[in-house]
């Protein structure tokens, strides 16, 4: 996993796919994708604030995360 993907991308930034909430929440921006389509964007906080996909999909991980840690 990346830990800060965006540092060294030069002038045109650059891309990562993620499926792990912690290794996001470094990033500057964050894309949310729904069948191609840019459904959400913003910081990990900001995101968090809309209370919308991707704040489900952390509640859940950190469910998850708390569920296997039992």
């Amino acid at each position: 996993m990346w830990r800060k993907p965006w540092r060294g991308a030069g002038p045109y930034g650059g891309v990562a796919i993620l499926f792990s909430v912690p290794t996001v929440r470094e990033a500057e921006r964050i894309d949310v994708l729904d069948h191609g389509r840019i459904v959400e964007e913003g910081s990990h906080e900001e995101l968090l604030a809309l209370n919308g996909y991707s704040a489900d999909v952390y509640q859940k991980q950190l469910l998850e995360e708390e569920l296997e840690s039992i």
